[in-house]
């Protein structure tokens, strides 16, 4: 393979998943000789036969084949694909420069020593360099990619994550299989869809920005749906709402509506900015303000959501009457509405073993769903389920709440009152 084919590769493919690319080449380049077809479409790659032994090695295989397996698992529970994308930054650049040195065979050095004969001894470390830059970059800029759609919808209610996790899978399985067979063609691919993740990432940050205004008073950057400035405490005379997945809109809206419906989104209900922790117990990060800072806060937030519990029911009630379609539309209306307001302030290990064990009792409802009348049950019985266990997980966790709050208000009390 041209070193330049096996540099986008290692780099395009490997920013997205880190062992996953790497477990396909070592197969391909192990097994491919033994396959017709492949043989003869990668006889540039394969045809000497002198293919990195220490890749293609059973310790290699079982290795990484162990580790894409993790990974592909991992990648399918939104709690566990939060952690992973705090190290697999480091992973990548690393999986990047093994795939690389994995996919330069014996027919490479050959041509290196052709082309610069003087240099040689150097294009290798400096290709391997590049290799895991390149590899770091992309792997930044689709892990900020990511973290965009994590705020818009941080417990995957809608869904799109996991059709993201299945596309990047295929991506990286099919993008390194065919680069072997059409090097040239894919590589041209692979630097497009590198630059798509760029242009994701700038746009993603672009959004974010949008929905900030200067603060009247400092002139700081503010959220549109804040109540107040962080930095000065003023109040914002022109609140906006916030959509279905907590990002502001042009919609105005009053003080005294807008602090449930950031609390729901799991933003401060007070500046508007993303809460960082998942418990209820918790200060803001940027004005300091507590979430809820008294049990009677709680009763509130708590209420509020149950007078959404009805209406509900009689939605998913009238969707489940539509098999399978009216399902899947179901879930997602009462994870958004009554299930995501609870479940965004339960920590990510009590959460992933309330979500299995849940997951057994939804399995045997859904199998109902499609017997007509009957079905239309099966949909309210798993939001009230839902609703009832994440519920009582979140008013738990806020048990813990003490009645005043220890630290002194940071600003006056007539402005905090007027804000209530």
């Amino acid at each position: 393979m041209n070193p330049i084919s096996a540099l986008i590769a290692s780099t395009g493919l490997c920013g997205t998943r880190a062992f996953l690319p790497a477990f396909i080449a070592a197969l391909m380049l192990r097994f491919g000789a033994d396959i017709e077809t492949v043989r003869e479409a990668s006889a540039s790659l394969l045809g000497t036969g002198k293919v990195a032994t220490w890749f293609t090695s059973d310790v290699c295989l079982i290795t990484l084949g162990i580790l894409a397996t993790l990974e592909f698992a991992a990648d399918r529970s939104q709690d566990a694909r939060s952690i992973l994308m705090e190290v697999d930054h480091w992973a990548k650049p690393v999986m990047g420069v093994v795939t690389l040195l994995g996919l330069l065979s014996a027919g490479d050095a050959d041509f290196i020593n052709k082309v610069v004969p003087h240099e040689a001894g150097l294009f290798t470390p400096i290709l391997a360099l590049s290799a895991g830059i390149g590899t770091h970059l992309v792997a930044s800029a689709r892990n900020a990619v990511h973290r965009a759609l994590h705020d818009a919808d941080s417990e995957n209610a809608t869904g799109i994550h996991t059709l993201v996790a299945w596309a990047e899978d295929a991506y990286a399985i099919f993008g390194m299989a065919l680069i072997i067979l059409f090097p040239i063609v894919v590589s041209v691919l692979i630097a497009a869809c590198i630059g798509v993740i760029f242009l994701l990432q700038r746009r993603a940050r672009a959004r974010e920005e949008s929905t900030k205004l200067p603060c009247t008073s400092c002139r700081t950057l503010i959220y549109r749906s804040a109540i107040i400035c962080p930095a000065c405490r003023a109040v914002n005379p022109n609140i906006c709402a916030v959509n279905w997945l907590g990002v502001a809109t042009t919609t105005p809206t009053t003080a005294a509506e807008q602090p449930f419906h950031l609390r729901a989104k799991r933003r401060c209900p007070s500046c508007a900015t993303r809460l960082i922790a998942r418990t209820p117990d918790q200060a803001c990060s940027a004005c300091r303000e507590p979430v809820f800072d008294s049990p009677a806060t709680v009763q509130a937030y708590d209420a509020a959501i149950q007078d959404r519990l009805i209406p509900t029911l009689g939605i998913c009630a009238l969707l489940g009457l539509v098999p399978v379609l009216g399902l899947i539309a179901g879930v997602l209306f009462y994870r958004l509405h009554l299930v995501a307001p609870y479940r965004c302030y339960v920590p990510r290990a009590r959460s992933i073993v309330i979500r299995w064990a849940l997951r057994i009792v939804l399995f045997m409802l859904i199998v109902f769903q499609i017997i007509p009348v009957i079905g239309a049950l099966t949909v309210p019985l798993m939001a009230f389920l839902n609703y009832l266990v994440y519920r009582r997980a979140f008013l738990a966790l806020a048990g813990s709440i003490v009645s005043a709050p220890s630290s002194p208000t940071p600003f006056p009390a007539t402005r905090r009152e007027s804000l209530a």
